[in-house]
């Protein structure tokens, strides 16, 4: 997660998302703990631009998703405050936040092993006593591409860093940007390594955002199946899941 993408289309699709799972302030609301892999801004110039989606014909498309939402992103963007704390101030998703940075810019090769469960241990305790957790890397699931205490490393989270979670019985949603292949392949492949490795024995679900730029939601009910199943159907049955020219804002890849 980086400041910059604040308020941007993915973003709408996130908290849309854990808005749809959580119901907050409804009497059945289940509560939530963000933690946000926050790294500092980095990479090409205009990430995060996509923001017209809030503005003039686009924004018919995707208001009446979740009106309430998209207004508070809108003040958001247009007051210039893209940051995380505008979005925990903004009370649309009540929740327990992780801030804390995951950086390695400053911290030496040998002290990042201790740096990264420091950070870790911080995590999971903010978020113990939440119901469902959303951990949001910057990019996604753990790759060859980066080793773990490399600098590049903060952007990912690694499937044993999800265990503790799930042994907690906490139902857990992880954020994935899509790489540059079939959606339906990649999300097989990672349902596959994500049993073999943070030992799921239950439902695991995945929703595929579609606008701008595609990404993938990996669900993990935990036990939560019964609830969370009929919330993620009223979604898709809404303005979320519409048949429109263009597609549907969210589409089911895994679900049953």
């Amino acid at each position: 997660m980086q400041c910059r993408y604040v308020g941007d289309v993915g973003d709408f699709g996130k908290y849309g998302l854990l808005r749809a799972l959580t119901l907050p302030n409804a009497p059945d609301e289940l509560s939530l703990g963000v933690v946000w892999y926050l790294v500092p801004n980095h990479g090409p110039a205009g990430d995060g631009r996509y923001t017209d989606y809030l503005k003039d014909k686009k924004a018919g498309r995707f208001r009446p998703c979740d009106p309430l939402l998209f207004d508070r992103l809108n003040e958001i963007v247009d007051s210039d405050r893209r940051c995380v704390e505008s979005i925990e101030e903004a009370g649309f998703l009540p929740a327990k936040y992780y801030s804390r940075k995951l950086t390695f810019e400053e911290t030496p090769l040998n002290e990042r092993p201790a740096s990264r469960q420091e950070w870790l241990r911080g995590a999971t305790e903010r978020a113990r006593a939440s119901q469902i957790v959303f951990v949001d890397p910057d990019s996604g699931l753990e790759g060859r591409s980066a080793s773990r205490h490399g600098k590049k490393g903060t952007k990912y989270v690694y499937y044993d860093e999800l265990c503790d979670y799930v042994s907690q019985n906490q139902s857990v949603v992880v954020y994935q940007h899509m790489p540059h292949e079939s959606p339906y392949v990649y999300v097989r492949r990672r349902v596959k390594e994500l049993r073999e490795n943070v030992k799921i024995r239950g439902a695991l679900w995945a929703l595929l955002w579609h606008p701008y730029s595609p990404r993938v939601y990996f669900i993990i009910p935990n036990g939560r199946e019964v609830v969370l199943r009929p919330r993620i159907r009223a979604m898709l049955s809404g303005p979320w899941g519409q048949d429109r020219p263009e597609g549907p804002h969210f589409e089911p890849v895994l679900f049953s």
